[in-house]
């Protein structure tokens, strides 16, 4: 991997903008205010979502020629973002390929009639004639768009069942499966058989978008050997994250370089919590990028691209956030859709510049080191888990099922790591278990791992039960509460009391009693009835094993409702318990933040963290795992002060910091 001095920018622009001469003299001009906001400067194909004719591709790829040679001129890295290769919304179908192209068909017969099948040949014809247009505009790099995957083209959830998809995984596994008979073997039999038939449908879309990428490859190589090949995935549930092939296969026999563009939807700021959604998947997206990857730029995207939708400062802060979760850079799809002119847009441009010397500062000091902290228990195949004892695998509900849970833990100020290796507890939920690896599963008991009922069932029928130290009692479904029961952990919160029983009414989850195995377990909360009395003697409780992993299992709604100060403080001893004082740092104070933790070349600890919360952060305190007595704190605008120690807890140092906006961000250096 090439050591990054800086952050790698770069801005995405819509055809309205560079087709006609004077739109494209009118973006140049705004970019000439701002040199510095941007290294690159991709043009797509088109605005609409189902693949054009190739003599329009042609045509347009003419005209990006010449855009091309000015952008370079100009001083800027010049490309094109082909939108789209297979197509994902039924959109603008009459100027579309034509019907006689193959298409991808659904379980139910469906058909996503602007998306293209990949397994056709017509449409591989195509494919190769595409690409071959595009690389002879001489681009620097040529960007695939988040249409290079089998799953959601709408209105098609999950692959693609037509007669030549079915054929080919016949051929993968020997089996002839009609789409009734497929969707049989998904969601009925026993649990292996199913969990083997999700899987292999997995494999089968890893092979064919294996296939299809050489052939992008092959199709751009042969005319132009010099051209860069980018990928955008969002997160690829059903196409197994086959990141490291893709990357490989991308590279081709020169090994040229490879760039990603990890995305997800976060378009307006009206609900704030989903920058942090996003930036988690991006996250997890780029722990899977090879390390020899350099160029990673989140995808940044204000779809309707009306400027009061998103904020100037939310714009900012969602580059700079994804940089923290792991990528190298953003690319920014900030500019007008249609012909509003780029007046209204240059306050957002002159924000990111503004922003940018932020952006290179974190770039520098973490590169791509890991984030380290908490994992939330997922691996490449999560996915074959959602679903699993009933229901539909391949219903709309089964998105970010694996990832969610973590949710209002993160929210505590916890610093979430996204590689199982560089984290020091994992928090494992529902049937997670079962697309681990038995190496995996004894690692994560071998450390600390906090659980609910259902991820303790799912390990002690794989039979770990030794190693949890309980099995889950009676199931409660309302009229109950938690009670914190006398212990050094409960330290100051003995007797609080919680009561969540509004998510069984919600969500329809009970409450399971949790049963000791072992005479080393402990008790952390009982179960109470409105009156007061016990009900479950133990609802919450510890176990450390003989391989001297550490474990909570949690039956009482261990995942929302926790955010009041007890439980709070309960959870953050208990994180710390588990981690055996592991966790590189953490907010001690009872305040919303989000934090990662990153790494110097050196190996010194890099804290970046926002306050999450629409109130002020006043005196918000940084328990950090370090021999250091003093931190450097940076705002976004790169002023920076430097914090003394207020003493230490154990191997923690703790660090009251200057007061912080709401979503504003810090970046902390030991």
């Amino acid at each position: 991997m090439k050591k990054l001095n800086k952050a790698i920018m770069s801005f995405r622009i819509g055809p309205q903008k560079w087709i006609e001469d004077g739109r494209f003299e009118d973006l140049m001009e705004l970019f000439s205010q701002y040199p510095s906001v941007t290294d690159e400067i991709a043009f797509f194909t088109h605005d609409t979502h189902s693949p054009l004719p190739i003599d329009v591709i042609t045509e347009r790829a003419f005209i990006l020629a010449k855009r091309i040679s000015v952008v370079r001129q100009n001083g800027y890295r010049a490309g094109i973002n082909h939108l789209a290769t297979l197509g994902h919304l039924n959109e603008n179908l009459p100027n579309s390929v034509p019907a006689d192209y193959g298409r991808i068909v659904g379980i139910d017969g469906t058909v996503a009639q602007g998306s293209l099948c990949p397994n056709d040949e017509k449409v591989r014809k195509y494919v190769e004639q595409t690409y071959r247009v595009l690389a002879l505009a001489n681009p620097d790099f040529i960007w695939t768009d988040d249409d290079m995957r089998l799953s959601n083209h709408y209105p098609v959830m999950v692959g693609c069942f037509c007669d030549n998809c079915l054929s080919e995984f016949a051929k993968e596994t020997g089996t002839c499966y009609t789409k009734k008979s497929l969707r049989d073997a998904f969601n009925s039999g026993p649990l292996e058989d199913k969990l083997d038939v999700r899987n292999a449908w997995i494999e089968h879309h890893k092979s064919t978008m294996e296939k299809l990428f050489a052939l992008v490859e092959r199709s751009v190589h042969d005319v132009n050997p010099g051209v860069v090949i980018g990928v955008m995935p969002t997160e690829l549930l059903f196409d197994g994250y086959n990141y490291a092939r893709t990357t490989e296969i991308l590279a081709g026999t020169d090994k040229a370089d490879v760039i990603w563009r990890p995305g997800e939807g976060f378009y307006f700021d009206e609900r704030p919590a989903g920058l942090m959604n996003k930036a988690h998947s991006l996250g997890r997206q780029a722990v899977m990028i090879p390390d020899s990857v350099s160029s990673i730029q989140a995808e940044i995207e204000n779809f309707p691209y009306q400027p009061l939708k998103k904020s100037k400062h939310m714009n900012a802060l969602e580059g700079a956030t994804y940089i923290a979760a792991g990528c190298t850079g953003a690319a920014f799809n900030v500019l007008p859709m249609c012909d509003e002119t780029l007046t209204e847009y240059a306050p957002i441009v002159r924000k990111l510049a503004d922003t940018r010397p932020f952006y290179d500062l974190l770039v520098k000091n973490v590169q791509r080191s890991k984030a380290s902290g908490v994992h939330t228990g997922w691996c490449r195949n999560s996915v074959i888990t959602e679903n699993l004892m009933e229901g539909d695998w391949l219903s709309r509900d089964v998105l970010g099922n694996s990832f969610s849970h973590a949710d209002e833990i993160l929210d505590l100020g916890i610093p979430v790591a996204y590689d199982p290796a560089a984290s020091q507890v994992t928090l494992l939920s529902g049937n997670s278990a079962a697309a681990l690896k038995e190496a995996d599963i004894l690692r994560m008991l071998s450390s600390g791992v906090y659980m609910n009922a259902q991820a303790l069932d799912r390990l002690n029928a794989m039979g770990y039960g030794e190693l949890t130290g309980f099995v889950s009692g009676q199931a409660f479904e309302h009229g109950t509460q938690e009670k914190l029961a006398k212990h050094q952990l409960n330290a100051g919160f003995e007797g609080h009391k919680r009561d969540a029983r509004q998510s069984f009414a919600w969500w329809g989850v009970p409450v399971n009693a949790i049963v000791p195995t072992n005479d080393n377990c402990e008790t952390l909360t009982e179960l109470i009835d409105y009156n007061g009395t016990v009900v479950a003697p133990c609802v919450m409780g510890l176990f450390e094993n003989r391989l001297g992993g550490r474990v909570c299992v949690a039956g009482y709604y261990p995942w929302t409702f926790l955010q009041s100060l007890g439980k709070a403080s309960q959870i953050k001893t208990v994180l710390r318990w588990l981690s055996k004082d592991g966790l590189p740092a953490y907010i001690g104070s009872f305040q919303k933040a989000a934090m990662w933790c990153r790494y110097t070349e050196s190996g010194d600890p890099v804290i970046v963290l926002i306050n999450s919360s629409l109130d002020e952060a006043e005196d918000m305190t940084l328990m950090l795992k370090t021999t250091s007595r003093q931190v450097r704190v940076f705002d976004m605008r790169c002023r920076e002060t430097v914090i003394e120690s207020s003493g230490s807890d154990g191997d923690y140092e703790k660090f009251i910091l200057p007061v912080i906006n709401p979503w504003d961000m810090r970046m902390i250096k030991a």
